[in-house]
């Protein structure tokens, strides 16, 4: 039901933007893009740093994204053109599940820096609590925690996000610290917590960890 309440006030958006903005000649593409990432995304995206979600719920936002970059970049189903000729074609366009992943690094990034009694902080970090009584048969639902260590994990790994970005710095003399001055790229294993800390370079791993990132 929430995907399909998201999708619904997503089509909305796109309704009246394909009269006053579709339409229009005097916008460039980069404009259009700009103005449907700012609507129709953050309409069809909003609070999704908590979501844990299935892959039959994940494939229905991608085929509602796509639909609307078709209609963005004039390209229709009769072009016989793929997915990944589609978000290729100039303005450069990235899938649902990169937006998702990038948002949800982004926040855990923000939790990291808070202090520890902060209430959405405790919340996030906490154990989640097992339902009493017998378990129902078939795998139980992956919790937020579980999605967030799968997230870690792919920045970790080594060739992860995390140790691209820090060889990047390297070859070019940038130095990054954590809060307690430790010099990250000394330190052999680096974990994700501690790059966090740095805003600037965490960002960094955001973005690249986002394209990287499985889901």
């Amino acid at each position: 039901p929430e995907i399909n309440q998201r999708i619904t006030s997503a089509y909305k958006r796109i309704n009246i933007m394909t009269t006053r903005i579709w339409s229009s000649r005097c916008l460039e593409p980069n404009a259009r893009l700009q103005l449907y990432n700012a609507l129709v995304i953050n309409t069809l995206l909003y609070a999704c740093e908590t979501w844990t979600m299935t892959e039959q719920q994940l494939q229905r936002l991608e085929v509602f994204h796509n639909r609307c970059l078709r209609r963005l970049k004039g390209v229709s189903l009769s072009d016989h053109v793929s997915t990944e000729q589609l978000h290729a074609m100039a303005p450069i366009t990235v899938p649902i599940a990169v937006w998702i992943r990038r948002a949800q690094l982004r926040w855990l990034g923000h939790l990291v820096r808070r202090e520890d009694d902060y209430p959405p902080k405790c919340i996030m970090f906490a154990h989640y609590m097992q339902h009493a009584g017998r378990r129902p048969r078939g795998r139980p639902p992956a919790s937020q925690q579980q999605n967030l260590d799968r997230l870690v994990k792919e920045l970790e790994r080594p060739g992860g996000a995390i140790h691209r970005v820090i060889d990047v710095a390297l070859k070019f003399g940038v130095i990054f610290k954590d809060l307690q001055g430790r010099t990250l790229q000394h330190r052999r294993q680096i974990s994700w917590a501690s790059v966090a800390m740095n805003r600037v370079l965490w960002s960094r791993v955001v973005e690249l960890g986002a394209m990287l990132g499985q889901v």
